[in-house]
């Protein structure tokens, strides 16, 4: 009998080596598989800076980090990846990630199905190809992959999708308890970095916001990366905000916006650690816009964009430079303007 059900298989491999974002999109896909057939083992293919998220999952059996621009490149990573995934038993590999080298560790593979999208590379060597819808959000986009098998649910499970060891909680309370000792204070959290430059809000509008913050009594904090140090120095230098950037991992960050009150976020992966962790969010955005599909999930949640230029969107993702010099659809967003928003979200 041939194999065309969720309940038909019992081994699944997810390979999405894209960005943090991107990845956290796909944490519903474990959750919805167990959903409808809870004895099925899934392992999770992933960068190595997301295999922190994947491993928070409690849908997850094995995480397998995937080194593509270092250890692991080229043909031979390709190769040592699909034998991982065979190693596993995978009977059924869904692959959201629509690169060439994704494509090809499917090809190699012994799994029985393998479900990628139409707009993939070479897609044609894809068992099962879902249409890829540009205009859906991604999170939905992504489901339409589970959906190639029958008995899938009309919707993804998208709560509960990530559990915080003691570990983290201890050391996040410990953190909190430090900068808010009385307990007397909101946090709010603010998140300046982003991969493309565009896409950034710039500083002076976050150390302006940041001030309004504590003059309020709010505690801004700031979170991020390693390639986010200087900015997150510079704003706190400014504006007395908490600099928490480089001094937590992804999953005591997504700890830290679960008992926040607010997160302050460019269009970049924090607004969808915001979605994991049930944290309100502001998403400001630039040279994108929502439409792509990566707007913010949270329950909570707002957006600030200029709507009135015409020259949005430029990029799918942002640039380096503002095609007009003048990154207008940025600094014509000003702190007071996403204060109000965000004293307008916290009544709710």
């Amino acid at each position: 009998m041939k194999k065309n059900s969720l309940y038909d298989y019992k081994s699944y491999s997810i390979l999405n080596t894209a960005f943090l974002g991107d990845v956290a999109l796909t944490m519903h896909l474990p959750a919805t598989i167990i959903s409808v057939n809870p004895e099925a083992r899934i392992q999770f293919v992933t960068t190595p800076a997301a295999s922190s998220i994947t491993k928070m999952s409690p849908f997850i059996r094995e995480v397998v980090s995937f080194d593509k621009r270092k250890a692991q490149k080229g043909y031979s990573g390709i190769k040592d990846i699909a034998a991982k995934i065979d190693e596993f038993g995978t009977e059924c590999l869904i692959v959201p990630h629509r690169s060439l080298r994704s494509t090809l560790i499917a090809y190699h593979t012994k799994s029985d199905a393998k479900i990628g999208f139409n707009k993939a590379s070479i897609s044609y060597l894809y068992t099962k190809r879902a249409k890829y819808k540009i205009h859906r959000h991604e999170i939905y986009r992504n489901y339409e992959l589970l959906k190639k098998l029958q008995y899938c649910p009309d919707e993804p499970v998208l709560t509960g999708l990530v559990k915080y060891s003691d570990e983290i909680e201890s050391k996040v309370d410990n953190i909190i308890k430090e900068i808010n000792p009385y307990n007397d204070k909101k946090l709010i959290v603010l998140a300046p970095g982003s991969v493309w430059e565009t896409k950034k809000w710039p500083e002076e509008r976050f150390s302006e916001l940041a001030g309004i913050l504590l003059s309020n009594d709010f505690i801004p904090v700031l979170i991020g990366g390693a390639a986010d140090e200087p900015v997150c120095e510079l704003i706190s230098s400014k504006s007395g905000a908490v600099n928490l950037c480089g001094k937590t991992t992804i999953p005591e960050t997504i700890n830290l916006l679960s008992k926040s009150k607010l997160l302050i976020t460019n269009d970049s992966a924090p607004t969808h650690f915001a979605w994991l962790a049930g944290c309100p969010v502001i998403a400001i955005f630039g040279p994108t816009v929502p439409e792509f599909g990566f707007s913010p999930m949270s329950g909570t949640n707002a957006i600030m964009q200029n709507e009135n230029l015409k020259c949005r969107p430029c990029a799918i993702h942002g640039s380096k430079e503002c095609p007009l010099g003048t990154l207008e659809c940025m600094t014509s967003i000003t702190a007071g303007n996403v204060f109000i928003k965000m004293k307008e979200l916290l009544e709710k």
